[in-house]
């Protein structure tokens, strides 16, 4: 009876010290690959205005801003413009958002070719389901194929978000993060501007519990709004639209 007594201590023993070194392991963790996938999805997707909206945009006001300078004069100069506007996201909405946001764009020559620069800023937060954020991004776009013998545009550049999260994937962290896209030869359709097709590199750098992370990973866009996510040999399959991991 004694021996059943300390057989059953001993259990109840190690059972809370596995607990207890279960719940220090969560408390002194720095940032887990899924973590980084849901903060890297809604730093892209449209719903938490995410840099598929300002390719969206780009490729919008190439199209606008092209066809009117084609139209005004045969030999196409430099032409700029910049606009500041507050944005948020529609009723009703999963994802809420507010951002204020500046853009500056317009039409360069790159020798003989035209070239449309989008280059943009913004500051806000958003709140979806698992991540809530406060930040700031900025970045330089240079769509080409404006002419009409391309049927989709071609857009390269960089982007970054800095800022701090709160991700609740199994337990809640906090962490202050930057992520850089570097986009490359991303292929955007004329008609309804999405994207068709493309790549670009991504790291999101930062500290979460005192330590720091420094993670890498790569997207492949395959178009109708979806993407593939690596993360250190982990693969996400992504919905741009609704930032959701599929």
């Amino acid at each position: 009876m004694k021996k059943n007594k300390l057989l059953l201590f001993a259990g109840l023993f190690f059972g809370i010290l596995f607990t207890s070194c279960e719940k220090d392991d969560y408390k002194n963790m720095v940032i887990l690959n899924d973590e980084a996938a849901e903060i890297i999805v809604n730093s892209l997707s449209s719903s938490s205005y995410g840099f598929a909206s300002q390719v969206k945009d780009a490729a919008e006001l190439a199209d606008s801003i092209y066809q009117e300078e084609e139209k005004a004069a045969k030999n196409l100069k430099s032409v700029n413009a910049d606009s500041t506007f507050t944005i948020t996201n529609q009723p009703g909405s999963r994802i809420t958002y507010e951002y204020t946001v500046s853009y500056s764009y317009g039409i360069q020559m790159n020798g003989l070719k035209p070239e449309f620069f989008f280059n943009f800023t913004t500051n806000g937060e958003y709140t979806a389901p698992r991540t809530s954020s406060s930040n700031q991004s900025q970045g330089e776009f240079i769509i080409s194929n404006l002419t009409a013998g391309y049927n989709n545009y071609l857009l390269n550049g960089s982007c970054s978000r800095t800022g701090s999260q709160i991700v609740k994937v199994d337990v809640e962290i906090e962490l202050s993060s930057t992520i850089n896209f570097v986009m490359e030869d991303i292929s955007i359709d004329k008609t309804s501007y999405e994207i068709l097709g493309g790549s670009a590199e991504v790291t999101i750098t930062g500290t979460s519990n005192s330590a720091s992370f420094d993670m890498q990973g790569s997207i492949v866009f395959n178009g109708n709004k979806s993407a593939t996510l690596t993360i250190n040999g982990i693969v996400y399959e992504i919905d741009l639209e609704n930032a959701d991991i599929l």
